[in-house]
């Protein structure tokens, strides 16, 4: 990254890597949780792979990655639910289809994070869910936003309530949490592709995380 501080962070990741998990945190490091400071927000998130080869200015763009069959098994929960036990003569041509779809995209990530240059900064999901702190005092020397004085007051208030909000039988939380039962099912049917499909996506996600990945 280059020494110029950002007065911008963007969050662009696969979905389901921990996105709005990591900008509540960071909505909070730097005090645009509470209140109507909500909405003078600087921290942004999305899910383009193609932004990840862009120089955003005034922006700090922070890309997080997680492993490609628990992010696809919990992409899967949100796209299609309980699909699972629906029975259906044709249900391993929809997946193997279906698959094939998440896969590409989630390789638009790994490639371009490979591709890019000083622009963004890769963060695994273990960093960005652990609440490490060297990763937090990484992106305060990179930002010019002063981080609050009672930042783990606030934190655990606000994390307090969404582990409140999250439904238990829901497919669409937010917080990192335990799966419902048919995760296991989903992961189980991902894992059968690790060595067709998945294989390169493997090789290009262990080579991030041993070499790039904070």
């Amino acid at each position: 990254m280059e020494n110029n501080k950002s007065g911008h962070i963007y969050i662009n990741s696969h979905p389901r890597s921990g996105t709005t998990y990591f900008v509540r945190l960071l909505e909070i490091r730097y005090g645009f949780w509470e209140g109507n400071n909500h909405l003078l927000t600087k921290v942004w998130k999305e899910h383009f792979p193609q932004v990840l080869l862009s120089d955003i200015p005034d922006t700090l763009q922070i890309s997080i990655v997680r492993d490609p069959i628990d992010c696809l098994s919990s992409a899967t929960i949100k796209d299609i639910g309980d699909f699972i036990s629906v029975q259906k003569p044709d249900k391993d041509e929809f997946y193997n289809l279906y698959f094939k779809y998440k896969v590409e995209g989630y390789n638009r990530y790994l490639d371009n994070l490979i591709k890019t240059n000083t622009n963004v900064l890769p963060v695994s999901f273990e960093s960005a869910t652990s609440e490490k702190p060297y990763l937090i005092e990484k992106i305060d020397s990179l930002v010019s936003l002063d981080p609050i004085q009672n930042f783990e007051e606030s934190y655990q208030r606000s994390i307090n309530a969404m582990k409140k909000s999250n439904n238990h039988n829901s497919f669409h939380n937010n917080y990192p949490m335990f799966k419902p039962p048919i995760y296991a099912g989903y992961k189980e049917k991902i894992e059968s592709y690790k060595d067709t499909i998945l294989k390169e996506t493997y090789e290009k996600y262990n080579y991030l995380k041993s070499e790039v990945l904070l």
